[in-house]
């Protein structure tokens, strides 16, 4: 009985960790699709694009986010931190369920420049890559 275990215990350890992998799934494109939108929705922010903004946004957040709040936010950050100077693309996090993208956010405020790390994770959506959450690091 306890051989028995053991191997039922190898055999759960060896097997859990594995995921079938559709060949007839297109991830390159996937990526590709993710590092756009990624750039779109980051863009958006740092040129205060509210609209473009929204359009990027899955469905639960932008049942919670309106273009007021997002003006509302984008004026506390900016009031804080200063205005928006650049938006770079620094690295993408490796996930199984989301696509992580992190941009560096570079804002000027009384000659001061602070940086950063906006995160973005996206996944697919009914077809379609969408912003499932994001914030400030």
């Amino acid at each position: 009985m306890k051989n028995f275990i053991l191997g039922a215990a190898l055999a759960m350890s060896v097997f859990c960790g594995c995921r079938v992998i559709d060949e007839s799934h297109n991830y390159a494109a996937d990526q590709l699709q993710a590092r756009m939108l990624g750039e779109k929705f980051a863009r958006s922010f740092a040129e205060a694009d509210s609209q473009t903004f929204m359009d990027c946004l899955s469905a639960e957040l932008r049942y919670s986010m309106n273009e007021e709040k997002f003006a509302t936010s984008y004026q506390q950050i900016t009031e804080k931190f200063g205005n928006v100077e650049s938006c770079e693309f620094l690295s993408e996090l490796e996930n199984p369920i989301y696509e992580i993208q992190l941009w560096k956010m570079s804002f000027e405020k009384d000659r001061t420049v602070n940086d950063m790390v906006f995160r973005v994770l996206m996944a697919e959506d009914s077809g379609k890559m969408q912003v499932v959450s994001f914030a400030f690091l």
